[in-house]
């Protein structure tokens, strides 16, 4: 069979079931599927009426598919020096003059830059946030 859609993503936002519906003659190979802040603790993936996977999603256990994350939203670094005016919001730090740096947290995340802390490099950032 032919690959019609290579790469195709089906998202879904907010609280809802998603459905797939193949056509007579067609199938879907379904490569991943990841979940994030779910209204639930567990998801139920069927195909008809049969339980194919049942997932861990939520809770203080974690989830068994969660997006994947990275210290920083590109290849390049930053550094927070200690003394340099910086202030910490959700999932985002803003600098002295309000620019935020494009920064994207694993979790809801803390950080003070303080001078205990020489420096924070993207390199080493997940150490100092507990990953």
């Amino acid at each position: 069979m032919a690959i019609k859609e290579h790469f195709a993503v089906k998202t879904v936002l907010g609280d809802n079931a998603i459905e797939l519906r193949a056509d007579p003659g067609e199938a879907f190979l379904v490569k991943d599927i990841l979940i994030h802040n779910p209204a639930t603790d567990y998801a139920t993936v069927k195909i008809e009426k049969t339980t194919v996977g049942y997932f861990r999603v939520g809770g203080s256990l974690g989830s068994h598919l969660p997006f994947p994350y990275a210290p920083t939203k590109h290849a390049m670094g930053f550094t927070l020096t200690p003394g340099e005016p910086v202030s910490v919001e959700y999932n985002a730090i803003k600098d002295q003059f309000g620019n935020t740096l494009d920064i994207f947290w694993p979790r809801e995340t803390a950080i003070a830059v303080t001078k205990d802390i020489p420096e924070i490099t993207w390199h080493n950032i997940n150490e100092q946030i507990g990953i």
